[in-house]
């Protein structure tokens, strides 16, 4: 499985040994692999072994037994919400950088396509409204400011 975003192309990946693109299908999507089947750059055992891996997954953990869904947690479930807010909260400790911890001097440039966005959860995967945290606006300031050029 790729890292969030991670995935920026189709054929490496997957004759790379790649079995799940996260968290949507961009290079992994059924048009660009049948492409690349078509063109013989992928082989079909190929995907047959991706399918493998991911099913065997799939059956040892008993995920194919039930329907994955406990109505009792309500999908929108506020304390899930909050529980999220704080680990995340938690975890930005770190980047405090408390006497000098961390090997950080002046300024932190942060890149990628990401940058711009701060999501908090899986809302937007099942079409709820997005959450942003606070900082999303001083970074979109920052950067404007000091990186012109991205």
């Amino acid at each position: 499985m790729s890292d969030w975003t991670s995935v920026y192309s189709t054929i490496g990946p997957a004759n790379g040994g790649l079995d799940l693109e996260m968290p949507k299908t961009k290079y992994f999507a059924p048009d660009k692999l049948k492409e690349a089947l078509a063109t013989g750059r992928i082989t079909e055992k190929t995907i047959d072994e991706k399918v493998e891996h991911l099913l065997s997954t799939f059956i040892a953990f008993g995920l194919l037994d039930r329907v994955q869904k406990l109505d009792s947690i309500p999908l929108d479930y506020d304390r899930s919400r909050r529980t999220a807010l704080d680990v995340a909260r938690e975890g930005i400790v770190l980047l405090k950088n408390d006497g000098d911890l961390l090997p950080l001097k002046g300024r932190t440039l942060i890149l990628g396509p990401q940058r711009r966005y701060n999501r908090v959860g899986w809302r937007q995967r099942f079409g709820l409204p997005v959450l942003r945290s606070a900082g999303r606006k001083s970074a979109e300031a920052a950067h404007r400011q000091d990186f012109p050029f991205g």
